[in-house]
């Protein structure tokens, strides 16, 4: 899933699986703002950054749900943070 500038989106529930990425975020790649409350953002994969969630110039708040298992070949973390551009 891709939040594009000026864009806000809540994950509330339901879940992210499965997807796959040539470059940032495998599960949601987001320019814009992300608020997680709940849900589960599992299984992705991306050829570069950011596995489960990519932050490009945006704002990623999580109060609650998971994101587990998720696979990047730049980096093993779930969330990748990049520096304005």
């Amino acid at each position: 899933m891709f939040v594009d500038e000026n864009a806000r989106f809540t994950l509330a529930g339901g879940s992210i699986s499965g997807n796959k990425a040539t470059v940032l975020g495998g599960g949601v790649c987001e320019n814009a703002i992300f608020t997680m409350t709940d849900g589960k953002i599992s299984e992705n994969t991306t050829e570069s950054s950011g596995g489960g969630v990519g932050v490009a110039n945006g704002t990623f708040n999580m109060t609650d749900g998971k994101i587990v298992n998720n696979k990047a070949a730049a980096s093993n973390m779930f969330l990748d943070l990049l520096p304005d551009r």
